[in-house]
């Protein structure tokens, strides 16, 4: 695949025939080469929540290929340890870099946030370049997380919220040490659409009975791209900027596993 010759729409060409399910062109690892970017994020680290499955893998792959130090997050420590062994050994550029390390986060709890900060600053040494807000939960039942939140805006952005909150002064001093910027990458969704947040009834507390699950999903995604849009206002002038994106409309993956 040639690589593309234009920022707006790089792949459009590629798009053009499509060739049904499965059909992946172009990978992550595709855009990484294309990018020029083999190797060359070794003085980089890099956070990503929800690497145990669905795009959270696929961006790890990608990111390895980098050279860059990655911080992984997951529920499952040991499922994400396994893939952490497969991407390594089936690393196609990395045969030496660090080895990605497994965080335990369950994002629908506050206080397990906190305490996988702690864990990401011991293991970072204080030094975050990325942090991508990729874990998420989608179209769920009603339900309340142990801190009262309704579950999919309780784990979709109020831990990611928490988390920001918490290693923001590592992605500032990495900023200011490096010259370059750093970013806060939240995976939101077209889906966002759907929904405004409703600051009137946002955990349908007052009347239960008229939960959506789809007006949940969508307040959650939109509450994604207004932190990303907050973070990029208040701090861009600081070398910290804020950036929102929807991945596509990817059915192979857990997230899924409610509809």
């Amino acid at each position: 695949m040639p690589a593309p010759t234009t920022p707006f729409q790089p792949y459009a060409a590629v798009h053009k025939q499509t060739n049904g399910p499965g059909d992946a062109r172009p990978s992550s690892r595709q855009i990484v080469e294309d990018c020029n970017l083999i190797g060359k994020l070794s003085s980089k680290t890099i956070l990503i929540t929800g690497c145990s499955a669905g795009i959270g893998v696929d961006t790890t792959r990608a990111l390895y290929e980098t050279g860059a130090k990655l911080l992984l997050t997951a529920r499952d420590v040991p499922k994400l340890t396994k893939i952490i062994d497969d991407i390594v050994a089936n690393a196609v550029h990395n045969k030496s870099g660090p080895k990605p390390e497994a965080i335990e986060i369950h994002l629908d709890s506050l206080e397990s946030v906190r305490k996988g900060a702690e864990t990401i600053k011991a293991k970072s040494g204080g030094k975050l370049n990325i942090m991508i807000a990729n874990a998420g939960v989608m179209a769920t039942p009603l339900g309340k997380t142990p801190d009262g939140f309704e579950s999919q805006i309780g784990t979709n952005h109020f831990a990611h919220f928490l988390l920001f909150q918490l290693l923001k002064p590592s992605l500032l001093n990495s900023a200011k040490e490096s010259g370059t910027l750093s970013r806060v990458i939240t995976v939101s969704s077209s889906g966002h659409r759907m929904s405004s947040v409703r600051f009137d009834d946002m955990f349908w507390d007052k009347d239960p009975a008229s939960y959506n699950k789809w007006s949940g999903y969508g307040q959650s995604k939109t509450a994604n791209v207004w932190m990303a849009n907050s973070i990029h206002r208040r701090y861009a002038d600081k070398g910290l900027i804020g950036l929102s994106l929807h991945p596509g409309a990817i059915m192979t993956t857990d997230l899924k596993r409610h509809l």
